[in-house]
């Protein structure tokens, strides 16, 4: 439970037995997050979330998702670790699968008294739902479709610094799945965009749209280890240092 110090500096001048009121945070900020950047109807769906409090900061909390008839489909809570508190950022993800023409909202049990439930991104009816079984990739990039609505043409990229690495076209059912391998080329690693292009005729011309677009990050197949040593152990103002540099791969 986050509690804010309310200090009545006025009482404890007067009182030095005085403490501290906790009040309960009764204002907090979700943002949601889905994997695919929209909510589809029908198929699981991956869904990140934030928390801040009116200050911006981190925030931890338990609740629930519902739909409109108050009907519980999933359980949230942020991440948090006792023993890494660097860890406590006030994220978490949850899945859950929205079905057509309801709406979703998330109401907080814990801390008690945020009564106003925070409504979750609208429902598309059709659309392309992207999700990758891993989050850092070492060599290929998996990424998983499940397409709703009419069969569609796609074509899938990974884009590292700008630039596309690697790309497949792929022609999906409706209400079809399929798994795509991406192999960009080796020794290019950090952050990488996968995006999902829908092949259309838009004003007589043939283009390819966006329809999902996430991150992963991709580990380097080479490390290069640096260690520096000097020539003393210690040093006074003004004396010269003598340093060694040595770098291995």
């Amino acid at each position: 439970k986050r509690t804010f110090v309310v200090h009545d500096v006025q009482m404890a001048l007067m009182n030095k037995d005085a403490r501290p009121i906790p009040l309960v945070v009764r204002d907090m900020q979700v943002e949601f997050f889905p994997e695919s950047g929209d909510l589809i109807a029908g198929v699981p769906n991956r869904v990140y979330f934030q928390a801040r409090t009116s200050a911006n900061k981190p925030a931890d909390f338990s609740g629930r998702i519902v739909d409109d008839a108050n009907q519980e489909v999933a359980r949230v809570q942020t991440l948090s670790d006792d023993k890494e508190p660097g860890i406590n950022q006030g994220l978490g993800s949850f899945t859950f699968t929205p079905l057509a023409q309801k709406t979703y909202r998330l109401r907080i049990d814990v801390p008690i008294g945020i009564e106003q439930p925070i409504k979750l991104p609208d429902l598309k009816q059709q659309g392309v739902v992207m999700k990758l079984p891993q989050a850092v990739a070492e060599k290929e990039i998996i990424v998983d479709l499940h397409n709703v609505g009419q069969p569609r043409e796609l074509l899938v990229g990974a884009y590292c610094r700008g630039r596309m690495l690697d790309h497949k076209f792929v022609k999906v059912g409706a209400q079809a799945q399929t798994r795509v391998t991406l192999r960009p080329m080796a020794g290019v690693a950090g952050v990488y965009r996968i995006t999902v292009f829908e092949k259309a005729l838009v004003d007589q011309a043939m283009v390819f749209r966006p329809l999902a677009e996430r991150l992963i990050y991709r580990k380097s197949a080479e490390k290069v280890d640096v260690a520096i040593t000097s020539d003393r152990a210690g040093y006074q103002p003004g004396d010269r240092v003598r340093l060694t540099l040595k770098a291995k791969n």
